[in-house]
């Protein structure tokens, strides 16, 4: 076993060690094995939400040819015409070994998205095991950590990888920063490196371990003679060797993204400003108390320094960091939980500079919590263990009885994420003040034939918002399915004015209402609205075989003819469009 990193914090961890030290892997086997069993069921589930776009009709992870291009552009590289703020290589390496071995087979991807919690969990343990040196501790919280329903987000959902991937190289990152600074030696500061490295090449949120790193020096001071007191020169000097890894880090985003963020504007930053404190309030509350948690929320952004929205929990925040303040002062050997309490509030500082990048209805996501939790649930075993000290049977039980409530409500959480309808329902019957979950269901029920049901739904969802581009696109669709070509022409034209400038977006409405043209009959305007789509989303698949149908209606067969052709040049796959060729007599060998 380990010693402990801070032995203040742990008094009988010695003895605590000598009495678990032999049956402590086959606890931590057991816990492995429980939080498996939980999380199985998903192995039945279908790819839902975001999988679709990011897995399905993404070619760009089915050949390792594309894996150097990786590192070179966003995560969403293959969807011209969308905001490119991500960017993260290792994570679609992920999904490339993902689909070299399962192809589109879900089942493939969710065992190892539960794998990957798996491997987090044990590495939470010995996490927990270096910093406390306590094994019972150490197996409380990840027992905790395995269950938490928070994490259903991250695990019942493959595009939820993210989290439990860039766990995966920063927990051990920080376990060969805590070993370096114990017994010294380059190679484990050489390890760290590498790992935040790793992790960083996972997702943004990385950018934090050097905050850690400085928290740790700071309240966690080194035995030596020269560290004894603390400061912050060594703690500076600790951090500065990651700072340097963001620095390339950086210059790599720049290159591959052309620049480090886009698609923030004035008026949304100064909102998600506003929205910081009581979102950071909410997700503190979610790491304690993680039950009756949904993939939607009504929750808002805050778009003004109003008192209930901001200044309150504003002053809550601080209150209670002073009250911190002053309890370390008083008692030094409150540092490693104050050390943890960094450590659940940095990971959410990323997404709070994110809000403004979102759409309103996706303000909170659970998944944010995933890197947070790895604290939160230490800090629980920690409180249990201390409190029941003199009882430690009744300290088992009270983990064993938490951790059974959190693993109930984790098994339920995860049913909803089976397929895509049943996931929109569930997320609409929670949150019926989100616009997003509405529209997300409407187009569901159009993709499984229930039209006219949809058209209902997506209007509710534009009642609710009714500037909303997206809510009113998925009326026109609903409407052009449903044959109502009227309306769909003047829904379409609306999402038009009503949608933000990208490319991809604003194209394909032109193609929508192109076609909605054609079938009234108006051939050519039809094909003259799906080029306007063409100059804003040229690549565009299915773009010129449309135009080349119009113009074969309006008895155009040269204008069709180049039309067909050109539809080839960019997918030679395209049956129908060489059908057609054929057809006029002009196929090629």
């Amino acid at each position: 076993m380990t010693s402990p990193e801070n032995t203040a914090s742990a008094p009988s961890a010695a003895a605590a060690e000598r009495l678990d030290g032999k049956r402590w892997p086959i606890v931590l086997a057991l816990i492995a094995a429980a939080c498996f069993l939980l999380f199985l069921q998903t192995s039945a589930f279908e790819f839902v939400y975001d999988d679709r776009s990011g897995i399905v009709y993404n070619p760009s992870i089915q050949s390792w040819k594309e894996a150097p291009g990786y590192f070179l552009r966003s995560v969403w590289g293959h969807s011209e015409g969308t905001v490119a703020n991500y960017y993260r290589p290792l994570h679609l390496l992920w999904m490339l070994a993902n689909y070299s071995s399962f192809g589109l087979e879900p089942t493939g991807w969710h065992l190892t998205t539960v794998l990957l919690h798996l491997a987090v969990t044990i590495l939470v343990a010995l996490l927990a095991l270096r910093l406390t040196g306590d094994s019972w501790t150490a197996s409380a919280a990840a027992l905790l950590f395995g269950v938490h329903p928070a994490h259903v987000e991250a695990v019942a959902w493959v595009s939820g990888a993210t989290e439990p991937l860039l766990a995966l190289f920063l927990l051990p990152a920080f376990l060969a920063y805590l070993r370096a600074r114990r017994e010294g030696g380059r190679i484990w500061t050489e390890a760290a490196l590498i790992f935040f490295a790793l992790a960083l090449l996972c997702k943004e949120t990385a950018i934090i371990f050097p905050v850690l790193v400085f928290a740790y020096e700071i309240f966690t001071p080194r035995e030596t003679e020269a560290h004894r007191h603390g400061g912050l020169r060594p703690a500076l000097r600790a951090t500065a060797p990651y700072l340097a890894i963001i620095v390339v880090y950086a210059l790599l985003r720049w290159k591959a993204l052309g620049g480090f963020s886009h698609g923030a504007t004035p008026d949304a930053s100064a909102d998600a400003f506003y929205s910081i404190p009581r979102l950071l309030g909410i997700y503190f509350a979610r790491l304690f108390w993680p039950f009756h948690l949904a993939p939607f929320s009504d929750i808002r952004l805050t778009t003004q320094a109003e008192f209930v929205g901001f200044a309150l929990p504003a002053l809550a925040l601080v209150v209670v960091a002073y009250i911190l303040v002053l309890l370390r002062r008083r008692r030094p050997s409150l540092g490693l939980p104050m050390f943890l309490g960094i450590w659940m509030l940095v990971p959410l500082l990323p997404p709070m500079f994110n809000l403004a990048l979102l759409p309103p209805d996706l303000v909170i996501q659970n998944r944010y919590l995933y890197l947070p939790s790895v604290a939160a649930c230490l800090l629980i075993a920690m409180f249990i263990r201390h409190r029941l000290a003199h009882w430690p049977h009744l300290a088992t039980g009270v983990v064993l009885i938490f951790a059974a409530a959190l693993a109930g409500e984790t098994w339920v959480s995860c049913q909803p994420w089976h397929d895509n309808f049943t996931l929109f329902r569930f997320a609409v019957e929670k949150a019926p003040g989100n616009e997003f979950a509405r529209v997300l269901l409407a187009s569901q029920m159009m993709e499984e034939g229930d039209t006219a049901n949809a058209l209902v739904i997506a209007r509710e969802a534009e009642s609710l918002r009714p500037r909303d581009w997206f809510a009113v696109y998925t009326v026109a669709g609903a409407e052009f399915r449903l044959g109502q070509w009227g309306a769909a022409e003047r829904d379409y034209l609306r999402a038009i004015q009503l949608s933000p400038s990208l490319p991809q977006a604003r194209g394909d409405q032109f193609y929508q209402l192109g076609l909605v043209r054609m079938r009234m009959g108006r051939y050519r305007e039809g094909a003259d609205t799906i080029r306007q789509g063409l100059k804003l989303w040229p690549h565009a698949r299915n773009f010129h075989y449309a135009i080349g149908m119009g113009l074969l209606q309006a008895g155009d067969l040269e204008g069709a003819r180049a039309e067909f052709e050109a539809e080839l040049r960019l997918d030679p796959q395209h049956g129908a469009a060489r059908r057609e060729l054929e057809r006029l007599g002009e196929a090629k060998p």
